[in-house]
């Protein structure tokens, strides 16, 4: 009996010590750890390392401003034809180099051959008639005779009144008159078989405009770089059949703030420096020729080129580097 109550009042002190513990822990000061706010996306940084660049920044070397840029094509001609037809000759492959005015391929022309020799034919023909010389050499001898024959019948007269009949002077005249008119109508004859000839010729000419449009020439002096077509198949009036692209000139495109460039930047003489040739001897020497009167809102910058020197085509399109202001 003694040992159930002193049991009982063990379990008792022990659970008032659990209940004394808890309620000291539950008492006890919280100390709060302190999170630093997360980075919003637009607050600066004091690290300029960790700061975004944009496509424009510059730097200054030696007191000229340089940017970030890089080049594009200023040739890039996709060269088509106006007509459709069947492709008969491919001249040109990829990589071949070709002059202005070259022929790169031909679509089948028959049809406007056979229209050539017809034409060609109506025009010979059609010189020929206007040539009235002999006509107009005869009929304008004639006259002078006839006239010289009316001549003398009137000084015959003259010294032997009577001596020709006024009925045969009057015949005389009627004669002279006719050679005359035989003349005139041998000048309008002329002059209408050579308007037929110039018509001929005109004609001609359209002929062989035509029978040209069947051939594509390169406009551009440069490098093929793509032929969409074989001989046999079928070419349609505006497709590119060819592209060319010449490096001889660039354009340099380049992103800037406004506050790194002057505002009389037009024409301003520029130097592309190559990122590949950086501290090379390679540069392209250039003008300024457009100037963005917009700023992009996107990244507050103005689009600026210049056009520049590549006689040597050592520099590609798409290369990057730095453009500075001379």
């Amino acid at each position: 009996m003694h040992s159930r109550s002193r049991i009982v009042a063990g379990l008792i002190t022990l659970g008032c010590g659990l209940i004394s513990i808890q309620t000291t822990a539950a008492q006890a000061p919280v100390t709060e750890v302190a999170v630093a706010p997360a980075l919003a996306a637009n607050d600066q940084v004091d690290d300029p390392s960790q700061a975004d660049t944009t496509a424009g920044a510059t730097a200054e070397a030696a007191g000229k401003v340089q940017l970030v840029a890089h080049t594009a094509l200023i040739e890039n001609r996709r060269l088509a034809l106006p007509l459709s037809g069947i492709v008969a000759e491919v001249n040109v492959h990829v990589g071949q180099t070709v002059a202005k005015g070259d022929k790169l391929l031909r679509l089948d022309d028959e049809a406007a051959q056979l229209q050539l020799a017809m034409v060609e034919t109506e025009l010979d023909a059609a010189r020929l008639a206007s040539n009235r010389d002999p006509q107009l050499q005869l009929a304008s001898h004639e006259y002078e005779v006839r006239k010289l024959t009316q001549h003398k019948g009137e000084l015959a007269n003259q010294v032997y009144d009577g001596v020709v009949s006024e009925t045969d002077l009057r015949k005389l005249q009627l004669e002279t008159d006719r050679a005359q008119l035989v003349i005139e109508g041998e000048k309008q004859q002329r002059a209408l078989a050579g308007t037929v000839a110039q018509k001929a010729q005109t004609k001609l000419m359209i002929v062989k405009s035509n029978l040209d449009r069947h051939v594509l020439r390169s406009a551009v002096a440069g490098q093929v770089v793509e032929v969409t077509t074989r001989p046999g198949e079928w070419a349609a009036a505006g497709q590119t059949l060819v592209r060319v692209v010449s490096l001889n000139r660039l354009r340099v495109i380049c992103h800037a703030s406004p506050a790194m460039i002057p505002g009389d930047l037009q024409g301003h003489a520029v130097r592309f420096i190559p990122e590949s040739e950086a501290g090379g001897n390679v540069s392209l020497t250039g003008k300024v020729t457009f100037v963005s009167p917009e700023i992009n809102p996107a990244n507050a910058n103005v689009v600026f080129w210049a056009d520049v020197d590549n006689p040597d085509g050592k520099v590609r399109a798409g290369a990057a580097g730095v453009l500075e202001l001379q």
